[in-house]
């Protein structure tokens, strides 16, 4: 929508009221054209904004329309169904059993995703692993990997925070010591995204346990 002739639309719709105002007082001829002149504008810029409220319509219904595609060299891709990404998942993670093993398919019209998460614990150790797909979807653009599009380095004397690669793929780590939090998320070939979330776990085991996971299996899906 173009807010300038929205504004002006506006004025122009207080300025007809005010002639309006002047005309019951006295009527002349001039002020007659006045007001016709200022009616003609209003409907020409109300067919603008009709014509740039369609336009917005056709552009968001174009794009629903291409994200419902899901296109990736051409070709449609399949979301891949959850219980092939719970596999993925292993039943123990550095001494740590599975006590939570889920997954489901969502979404609307346009957009739909398939993801897995498994929850491990071991005394006051968490972990939590989720591995979402999204057939290619640009996820950044959702917010869900929000990090891809940004340029993150930070140290603390208790950790750092930033992005970088891994294995070639768009990545984000972030460490607390004093709180023993550790979080690595991975974009993998641009459509399966990989966070690692744990608490009270030491430095460095966050990269342990992406590496114990076998994300080649994801290229047969």
């Amino acid at each position: 929508m173009n807010f300038l002739k929205l504004s002006l639309f506006c004025m122009l719709c207080m300025l007809s009221s005010c002639v309006g105002c002047g005309r019951q007082q006295a009527e002349t001829e001039a002020e007659a054209e006045a007001e016709t002149e200022i009616e003609e504008t209003m409907e020409k810029l109300a067919d603008d904004l009709n014509d740039d409220l369609a336009g917005a319509l056709n552009k968001v219904q174009d794009a629903l329309k291409d994200v419902e595609k899901n296109l990736k060299n051409g070709e449609e891709v399949e979301i891949a169904d959850f219980r092939d990404l719970k596999e993925i998942l292993p039943k123990r993670m550095l001494g740590m059993d599975r006590h939570s093993h889920t997954g489901e398919k969502s979404g609307v019209t346009g957009f739909k995703i398939s993801q897995a998460t498994a929850k491990y614990k071991d005394g006051d150790r968490r972990l939590e692993i989720n591995i979402v797909d999204s057939g290619g979807m640009a996820l950044a653009s959702l917010g869900a990997a929000a990090w891809t599009m940004l340029d993150v380095d930070r140290e603390t004397d208790d950790g750092y925070e930033r992005t970088t690669t891994i294995d070639g793929y768009k990545a984000y780590e972030k460490f607390d010591s004093r709180r023993g939090e550790a979080e690595i998320s991975i974009f993998y070939k641009d459509r399966f995204l990989v966070n690692i979330k744990g608490d009270n776990l030491k430095k460095g085991d966050a990269e342990k346990i992406l590496d114990r996971l076998d994300l080649d299996d994801l290229d047969d899906l």
